[in-house]
């Protein structure tokens, strides 16, 4: 069987593109928020107690933060760490190149 015509290889190509997309979609949202209070990359690394190298990796994209990351950094940023993920899930569905298709519809409420 082909490369391209493997299932099993199209479905990892998805999934690399969709890490990657949320990876960039969430460091952009950090960075923004970051910048919009007036921080710098090394101020907000010393009062978050991270490292500049990690904080500047996390907002270009280059790497996934551990939930215990998002946290400290959604609380040094003055906000609830699932404002973050909003933000960053927003981007991911309103991009146009995000592998997800559509947003998916949210659950109905039976009552």
């Amino acid at each position: 069987m082909p490369l391209a015509a493997n299932p099993l290889t199209s479905m990892a190509v998805r999934y690399i593109m969709t890490r990657n997309i949320v990876t960039i979609s969430f460091g952009a949202v950090v960075k923004e928020s970051r910048e919009a209070a007036g921080l710098s990359q090394e101020v907000f690394a010393r009062l978050a107690h991270l490292d500049v190298e990690f904080l500047d990796a996390l907002e270009n994209g280059y790497l996934t933060p551990h939930l215990v990351s998002i946290f400290v950094i959604a609380e040094h940023l003055g906000m609830r760490p699932g404002v973050l993920m909003d933000e960053a899930y927003d981007r991911v569905f309103q991009s146009g190149s995000g592998t997800p298709a559509k947003k998916p519809a949210p659950a109905e409420v039976k009552g």
